[in-house]
């Protein structure tokens, strides 16, 4: 083999160990080299931000209306803490009651009664209202006229007048009115009667369509559902 071949074996084997360790290093970079902004990063690892200081590791910053930050898959992301939910906090999702206690009334033959710091909106409200001495009673949510009345006789003169309905207030808060015979009281007592008014607030309201049956007896004395 002469001088000048052996050179240009040398040569060529040189070259190719720039080239693998060039393949290497560019591959290291694309992992390992910083962040490009305005401009597409790829690795094949995570990537992990970490502030050994105070505050937090990362802060993202955009134009009032856009998101601060995008991703591309719907899966859960664990012990994240968000704040709002659809521009809502936690307090915002929570399911809200609220309680009315009645006092006693003086008789008279009608009763309104108003619901102080109840916010306008969909309810499902429940009453139980103890009366006496107004024979029958009925009691209806005003304006949408959306609770009836059932009354029940509990003795000595007492009823207990209980329903429920969903009504929507969104419009504005409304009042019940409860009517009676000329003598009719309204009683209250925390001991053994309370008449109590109660709301509960529904994010959402769906109606349906029901649908009505009827049962006819079987020949084993039972009853069956028939067409």
């Amino acid at each position: 083999m002469t001088a000048t071949s052996s050179s240009r074996i040398v040569a060529v084997l040189l070259a190719a160990v720039v080239l693998i360790g060039g393949a290497n290093l560019v591959a290291y970079a694309a992992n390992g080299k910083p962040l490009l902004l305005g401009k597409s990063n790829t690795a094949t690892k995570k990537t992990i931000v970490k502030n050994n200081g105070s505050g937090p590791a990362l802060r993202l910053k955009t134009k009032p209306g856009q998101a601060p930050l995008q991703v591309n898959r719907s899966e859960k992301v664990n012990k994240l803490n968000a704040d709002l939910v659809d521009g809502k906090n936690a307090a915002d999702l929570e399911t809200q009651g609220y309680r009315y206690e009645l006092t006693s009334t003086a008789a008279g033959a009608f009763h309104q009664i108003s619901f102080p710091g109840l916010p306008a909106g969909r309810y499902l409200v429940a009453y139980n209202i103890v009366s006496r001495n107004g024979g029958e009673v009925y009691c209806i949510i005003d304006g949408s006229r959306q609770a009836l009345s059932y009354s029940s006789d509990i003795g000595a003169a007492y009823d207990l007048n209980t329903a429920s309905a969903i009504i929507d207030t969104t419009g504005g808060v409304e009042t019940m009115t409860c009517t009676g015979g000329p003598t009719l009281e309204l009683y209250s007592n925390s001991v053994d009667a309370a008449s109590e008014i109660d709301f509960v607030s529904l994010g959402r309201v769906t109606a349906g369509a029901p649908v009505a049956t009827r049962t006819k007896a079987s020949r084993g004395g039972g009853a069956a559902a028939g067409n």
